[in-house]
């Protein structure tokens, strides 16, 4: 065990990253050292903060990233006040697809490091692998914060949690992505504008009727 942890430490302080190899939890699923960062490869997003990888060996994964939460894509998933100053299902929803739009755009098909946080736990309730996703020297979840396209999950303890709500705190108070709607008013936010209905043509001699062209609007 302390042979373990000492050769651990020398790979972080060195710089490396490690294929996962054969131990698993009583679960059944791989095992991963806490702060060794793995080496993997994006096959698929699945939404704004969960993603399918591949690692060494050809092992597949479904990954949640730690620490941020992006609007569902569905809209019954967004309820509640999750998101302060921002009340609207359909609003959020979209903003779900954003999310997992750039979530696509940054790290589909490249290769990334997963490393898991040794105060949360392994695996959510699902069985996905919790882990931090660095990207081309960068960190998935920080960008996804800045960008507006997240917010801090606050349900669990991580140790980037003080720097992802000092990221979230900048985006919400210069209106990035989402937060843009908290300078909106919330009617505007829970009735979006529609067309109801389109009159092409005007009846009778469109000279005698110039106005009978028109498009009815609904919010």
């Amino acid at each position: 065990m302390l042979l373990g942890i000492a050769l651990g430490a020398l790979l972080v302080a060195a710089g490396c990253t490690v294929p996962v190899n054969v131990t698993l939890d009583p679960s059944g699923h791989p095992a991963y050292m806490c702060g060794v960062p793995v080496d993997a490869r994006v096959t698929r997003v699945i939404d704004g903060d969960t993603i399918a990888v591949k690692i060494a060996g050809g092992r597949e994964e479904t990954v949640r990233v730690l620490g941020i939460d992006t609007p569902e894509t569905e809209e019954h998933g967004n309820w509640g006040n999750e998101y302060e100053g921002i009340s609207s299902p359909s609003y959020l929803t979209s903003w779900g697809h954003r999310a997992s739009n750039e979530t696509e755009r940054l790290v589909k098909g490249k290769s990334v490091t997963l490393m898991a946080d040794c105060m949360t736990g392994e695996r959510d309730r699902y069985g996905r692998l919790l882990a931090y996703v660095g990207i081309d020297g960068s960190d998935l979840g920080s960008l996804l914060l800045q960008g507006g396209y997240a917010r801090v999950y606050t349900e669990e303890s991580f140790g980037k949690k003080q720097r992802y709500l000092l990221l979230q705190s900048e985006a919400q108070l210069g209106g990035a992505g989402l937060w843009n709607a908290a300078k909106t008013p919330e009617s505007l936010q829970k009735s979006p504008v529609s067309i109801a209905s389109v009159q092409y043509d005007a009846p009778g001699d469109d000279r005698e009727n110039p106005n009978g062209e028109y498009i009815v609007l609904a919010s």
